[in-house]
Parts: C-alpha cells; structure tokens; sequence
C-alpha cells in the first residue's frame, strides 16, 4: 500500500513537444564545459569533519563516524574518486538511491498510507560529494544568472512562507564557505 502510494504521489513530470530540444541539448556530449577545479583531500576532511553524527546512515549503512574513522589514505582515495566523477561528468547510480523511511504525521490517523511521510537516507559519501560540488556549481549558475529569481527552494536564506507568497530574504547565498 505505501509503495502504491508513493509510485502515485511521486511521478515525473510529462514532457511537453516543446521540450524535445530541451532534452536534446542534456544528452548531448560535453554540454557543461565550464572548469571545475580538483577536489583536495583539505576539502574532504573538512566536510567529513562536520557530519552529523546523529544523521542515519543510507542503504550501505556507512554513517558519519566510519566517515570520519577514515584514514588518510582513505580520504585520498575518497578525493581521487570524487575528482573521477567530475572528470568523467558521471555520478554514481548506486549513490543516487536512497533509503526510504516513512515517519508517521502528527494528529494523523495512522491507518491511511496518506499519514506517513517519507524521508530518503541518502549515502554518506553521496552527501560529501554533492555539498563539495555544490560550492564549486552554485557561483557559475549565480554568475551566467542561471538560477531563476523565483527559485526559493532549497536556497539558504531564503524561505517560502506559503504555496502562493514567497519572501525573498536575501539573494546572498552562503555554503559555509
């Protein structure tokens, strides 16, 4: 029933004729040729030294106190293979599965599968990764002004109050850095 459910709630969007050329461009070859510097090994320890202790682990139940046991050479050999993946421009499908867990609503009924929420557990490595590149992508799409103004989730420091008013607290976007 929750699997029926989530199958249902969560579908792709349907394609429009339109975005054919859209779709043509992203399976193109080398369509995102700006240089992103190596990852260092600094870099690596450093996100690892702020995991979340308390986080749960993903499906490969590495958490973030074997993350931060790693020895040296394991944070190297973690760097090399981030800095495989940008080389490549290929992210690693076991990374993109997650780990669905389904927390029950407050004051819901706990008999109806619409009750319960999900939340993915996501791999470790996985989390590192995306928050390194992640500070190298965002000021290239804030310097070609990628980002639409309208975009507000999943910014920091800006907030959506409800489904029809956003506030923009600030454009000024910091990633800890």
């Amino acid at each position: 029933a929750f699997a029926n459910h989530l199958e249902e709630t969560f579908k792709p969007f349907s394609l429009n004729p339109n975005e054919s050329q859209i779709l043509n461009f992203l399976d193109s070859a080398c369509q995102m040729d700006f240089p992103i510097p190596h990852i260092t090994p600094n870099e690596v320890t450093s996100e690892i030294s702020i995991l979340n202790k308390t986080k749960s682990p993903g499906y490969d139940k590495i958490d973030a106190l074997v993350a931060k046991s790693l020895p040296k050479k394991g944070v190297i050999f973690l760097t090399l293979i981030f800095n495989t993946i940008l080389r490549l421009q290929h992210f690693p499908v076991q990374w993109k599965c997650a780990e669905i867990i389904l927390i029950a609503k407050p004051n819901k009924p706990e008999n109806k599968v619409s009750s319960y929420r999900p939340i993915s557990l996501l791999v470790t490595f996985s989390k590192i990764f995306e928050r390194i590149f992640l500070r190298r992508l965002f000021p290239i799409l804030e310097s070609k002004n990628i980002i639409p103004e309208y975009q507000f989730g999943f910014l920091a420091r800006l907030l959506t109050k409800c489904p029809s008013v956003r506030v923009k607290l600030s454009r000024n976007i910091d990633f800890g850095q």
